[in-house]
């Protein structure tokens, strides 16, 4: 774990997972591998809550980062997650993820960019999300990002939600960016919003993302509203290029 602000791992060899709890840290060009174990932990963790964690403006770049090491028998749970829902100004920036239950999990304020997540690990009852928030954000941008989650295997039952996941499940589904990301897989390979029984999404945006279409098990889309600011444009099929609409 961090020691304090503005603590710099650069480089680093780390068998087990990396919490930041500091403001201001980074966590670059190395390679991280953690078993979920009894806790289903992270890969790499980044706590901040306004009851004593302070790991604000968190970087996490350029570095690899598997949650199935050899021996493991339980995935560690993402390969970057903010565990509290509450971190503010998150950088996620190209990390190669694997082995891990979901990919990237931001849920407040942050952006990822030209991340490459994919054979992804799995427990029984696990439904994994390439790239996920489940609501209340003030602003997350998913972009550029590779998620590759297609035929991911599911022994002991679960399944797989989405490439890019948008929920309401802890707050209102509001303030997300899914651009310009290259992405397969899925029960729908893009969930855009709040589900039926939910207010619908507020300002979603889902812009200029390449499908592998067909790679899904129902469709491209589900859950998005036209309403409050929502976008959906710019979307197509990596095989023809032709337009993805929801």
């Amino acid at each position: 774990m961090t020691t304090g602000p503005g603590a710099v791992m650069n480089g680093l060899d780390v068998d087990g997972g990396v919490q930041i709890m500091h403001a201001n840290a980074t966590l670059s060009n190395s390679k991280v591998t953690a078993c979920g174990g009894y806790d289903d932990g992270d890969v790499v963790g980044i706590r901040y809550n306004t009851t004593g964690y302070s790991g604000s403006n968190a970087t996490v770049v350029h570095n690899t980062l598997n949650g199935s090491p050899a021996g493991c028998d339980h995935r560690a749970r993402s390969g970057i997650r903010d565990v509290f829902g509450e971190a503010p100004g998150v950088t996620a920036t190209a990390n190669d993820i694997s082995g891990t239950g979901n990919g990237i999990t931001l849920e407040y304020e942050g952006v990822a960019a030209d991340n490459w997540i994919h054979d992804l690990g799995h427990i029984a009852g696990d439904h994994h999300s390439g790239l996920s928030d489940h609501g209340g954000a003030k602003l997350v941008v998913y972009r550029h990002n590779t998620v590759l989650i297609y035929n991911t295997p599911v022994p002991g039952g679960g399944g797989v939600s989405a490439a890019l996941t948008v929920y309401g499940d802890f707050g209102h589904a509001q303030n997300t960016v899914l651009d310009d990301n290259f992405i397969s897989g899925g029960a729908y390979t893009i969930f855009a919003g709040s589900n039926a029984t939910d207010p619908p999404a507020t300002n979603v945006k889902v812009t200029n993302n390449r499908l592998v279409c067909g790679d899904w098990d129902y469709g491209p889309v589900a859950f998005y509203s036209p309403l409050n600011g929502n976008q959906f444009t710019g979307n197509y099929c990596d095989q023809n290029l032709s337009p993805v609409t929801p």
